[in-house]
């Protein structure tokens, strides 16, 4: 069915190749399989079919971890094979290009590159995105997400399209039937007034969507903050500028705070505009630095609880994502 071909990372694939759409080298998990694609890739990914929000990804560089990989996955062969993929890794620059859709035709679309590792989380940073400016590769990304969903025809709602750009152009990476997560909506409504949200939901009522929606000039970026192991001691602080869309914190005192385990899993998100990528990725730095996140360390004993400060530091933005699933 289409909600499979949105949902299996598997028959997407599968779906798009035989359209001709560029998609990673890929398989259906084994052994096997992963021996094969190790003699055209160096490095491999494993990652669930059905995954989403960059959990439980797998980085394959030699015949040892594959063995580790399946040892730790005590499964019979064809439970793999419906539980995960494995594909080649991809060098590029991860993008995800955000639209609302009208029976496989775009109506609006706007696009933006993730600043730095999209799996972030494991060490307790952020996931941050900045909208792309007007130019070839932003034209070149629309053109790509206008190919992919032309590969729905039936379809009408809105999608989250991820895409890595590469020296050899763009390269689909996975598209869900649905808004996407961080400040996404947010930012989206900021250019176009439109809350892709409410947008999925009508469109599931009685199949209609907007026949045309203006995306505005100015660019937004969003960045979800990560925080934990530990115990929420205040409320946080987040940002209130004329410049931020919009500052969300979704932990209240007295959480005790696990260590994420997706990239969703954030304690605040901020959304801010601007004219240009610059000055929107400065002004998310800035709106980063303002946000003020007072955790405890948790406590096995009786004795005082030791406090501290977490203040998000931005990483330095990089040029070749780890993240191969969040979707």
């Amino acid at each position: 069915s289409e909600t499979m071909l949105f949902r299996d990372k598997v028959l997407m694939k599968r779906h798009l190749r035989a359209a001709g759409i560029r998609v990673p080298d890929f398989a259906a998990f084994s052994e096997a399989a992963a021996h094969t694609l190790f003699r055209a890739h160096p490095v491999l990914i494993v990652k669930p079919r059905l995954g989403v929000g960059a959990e439980n990804i797998f980085v394959l560089r030699s015949a040892a971890d594959l063995a580790a990989f399946t040892a730790s996955h005590q499964r019979e062969v064809a439970e793999l094979e419906a539980e995960f993929e494995v594909e080649e890794f991809i060098n590029g620059t991860m993008y995800h290009v955000d639209s609302v859709v009208r029976k496989g035709k775009v109506i609006a679309a706007t696009a933006g590159r993730y600043l730095g590792d999209v799996a972030s989380y494991k060490t307790v940073s952020l996931c941050w995105s900045a909208a792309a400016q007007d130019g070839p590769l932003l034209d070149e990304l629309l053109d790509f997400n206008q190919r992919v969903i032309s590969c729905y025809q039936g379809f009408t709602g809105v999608t989250h399209h991820e895409i890595w750009v590469t020296s050899e152009g763009c390269c689909h990476c996975e598209i869900a039937a649905r808004a996407g997560g961080g400040g996404i909506t947010a930012c989206f409504e900021s250019r176009t007034g439109v809350n892709l949200r409410q947008v999925a939901v009508q469109a599931q009522l009685d199949g209609s969507v907007s026949p045309s929606i203006e995306v505005a000039s100015h660019l937004t970026g969003w960045a979800v903050i990560h925080a934990g192991p530990g115990v929420l001691r205040e409320p946080i602080k987040v940002p209130d500028e004329p410049w931020v869309v919009a500052a969300r914190a979704l932990a209240q005192p007295g959480s005790r705070l696990e260590a994420p385990d997706s990239c969703s899993e954030g304690v605040a998100v901020v959304s801010v505009r601007g004219n240009t990528e610059a000055e929107v990725t400065h002004r998310l730095r800035e709106a980063v630095k303002m946000t003020s996140i007072k955790v405890s360390a948790a406590s096995t004993s009786s004795g005082p609880v030791r406090f501290s400060t977490f203040r998000a530091r931005p990483p330095r933005p990089r040029s070749i994502p780890t993240k191969h699933a969040r979707s």
